[in-house]
């Protein structure tokens, strides 16, 4: 099953540092999870798609929320258990598992991208949601407009030969997300920009949060661990600033859809 598939791909990349990500990369989404937050209502039924450690799910259930979420990774949805009472599954955005309109809200922060078929997973997301409710995708903008996508054509060397980014449609790019949406049949109410800016205090910090990206795991396994943290390191350096610590300026693309 594409879903599975999906899953199994995902999961060990993801989950495999998991910890290590929690503690210092997750929060360079809180802009953007913080900014829909506000929008949940106390009893809402809130489904996070891709909830990774749990992060947005606690602001959530934080406004009085019922909570729930899945995730590719195991390690992952361990932590959010941990985090914050809700109801969270490991599996596959393709197949999603619970009923039909049981979301008040439905976000996808980064996810759907890592879809074998956006379109499955998103037409998916519809399904659970409510008539009437809404769903929130949320991307990285243009490549070009985000210091920490730099990194990743830098490691592209260290990857297996057999290696190949995932296809998927061009989501940073200005009316994807929007085009994909309606194609899943949701109505496009609003959509926004936000800086996600991410720091961190020190070499060491910075390397140990770049290796947690299940994008690097390949070349982990491929190159050893020590290459690929030279590697990030030194693709860092226009980012460090003069007292030894990083900042990488970054920017989200958002879509606030209902569900008809």
């Amino acid at each position: 099953m594409r879903g599975s598939t999906t899953a199994e791909v995902h999961g060990p990349r993801w989950g495999a540092r998991a910890e290590a990500r929690a503690e210092l990369y997750a929060h360079m989404s809180m802009p953007v999870w913080e900014l829909v937050a506000r929008t949940v209502r106390a009893g809402s039924a809130v489904l996070d798609i891709g909830c990774g450690s749990g992060e947005f799910c606690r602001l959530a259930a934080a406004r009085g929320a019922a909570v729930s979420g899945l995730d590719a990774a195991e390690a992952m949805v361990a932590i959010a258990r941990r985090v914050v009472p809700g109801d969270f599954r490991v599996g596959a955005m393709e197949s999603l598992p619970w009923e039909d309109e049981t979301f008040d809200l439905v976000t996808g922060f980064n996810a759907f991208h890592m879809a074998a078929d956006f379109g499955v997973a998103l037409a998916e997301a519809r399904r659970v949601t409510r008539v009437g409710g809404t769903v929130v995708l949320s991307n990285w903008t243009e490549v070009h407009r985000n210091d920490v996508l730099v990194l990743g054509k830098a490691v592209r060397p260290l990857q297996p030969p057999e290696w190949a980014p995932r296809p998927s449609p061009p989501v940073g790019e200005p009316g994807v997300l929007e085009s994909l949406a309606v194609e899943a049949g949701l109505t496009v109410d609003s959509t926004g920009e936000i800086d996600v800016p991410w720091e961190a205090p020190d070499r060491r910090t910075l390397v140990r949060a770049l290796l947690t990206a299940g994008s690097y795991y390949l070349a982990i396994e491929h190159s050893g661990e020590a290459a690929v943290a030279e590697t990030l390191a030194e693709a860092s350096e226009p980012f460090r600033r003069p007292d030894g610590s990083y900042r990488f300026e970054n920017s989200y693309r958002y879509v606030v859809t209902t569900r008809r």
